[in-house]
């Protein structure tokens, strides 16, 4: 499952396919029903960028935005930074309300970093009376940095784009420089 998803990453792929292949990957990876992934906003609130679940169980539904003020894994990730586990049986928040609506009883989220900066988070949930088991988050986590590598790989991209449109434009604007001055230097000279 890392090796499909880390060659999707090498090839740069779109980051919205990127995001569907490890929801699902993950999801199937851990034997959970549902997986997400999650971008932080500044505001306290998140947003769902990919949401994947079994056949015939339903999911909060990409781009949805949560507030993270609650209790549950995505909440718990966004205060610390760090992977967390939570039972939906214990918690009253909405989004908690919302995920046992659809049957999940436990998750496991692992969070997204980008330049050592908190991004967002992946989470897997289950419907099982037992949770996921034990070494979940160190799969999460395996996910969560090729996350991280395919946003970072993206950013770089923006960034060289960015810089080789400065330097044509410089160029160009150097090339104009020299037009002036030889329209009105030396070709002034030779009429």
């Amino acid at each position: 499952a890392l090796r499909r998803v880390a060659t999707l990453v090498a090839s740069e792929a779109d980051p919205q396919a990127l995001f569907a292949k490890v929801t699902e990957e993950a999801g199937l990876l851990l034997g959970a029903h549902n997986a997400t992934i999650v971008r932080y906003g500044g505001d306290g609130r998140g947003t769902l960028l990919s949401a994947w679940s079994v056949p015939d169980r339903g999911h909060v539904p990409a781009g949805a935005v949560v507030e993270l003020d609650g209790d549950t894994v995505v909440a718990r990730v966004y205060r610390t930074g760090e992977t967390q586990r939570a039972s939906y049986d214990e918690l009253s928040d909405p989004l908690a309300e919302m995920q046992r609506s659809f049957g999940y009883r436990s998750a496991v989220g692992a969070p997204v970093k980008l330049g050592g900066r908190l991004w967002g988070a992946i989470v897997a949930a289950t419907a099982a009376p037992e949770p996921l088991p034990g070494e979940a988050e160190k799969r999460l986590c395996d996910f969560a940095e090729l996350v991280s590598q395919a946003l970072a790989n993206a950013d770089a991209r923006e960034k060289l784009a960015t810089s080789r449109a400065r330097i044509v434009e410089a160029g160009d604007a150097e090339r104009r420089r020299l037009e002036r001055n030889l329209h009105d230097g030396a070709q002034q000279r030779l009429v």
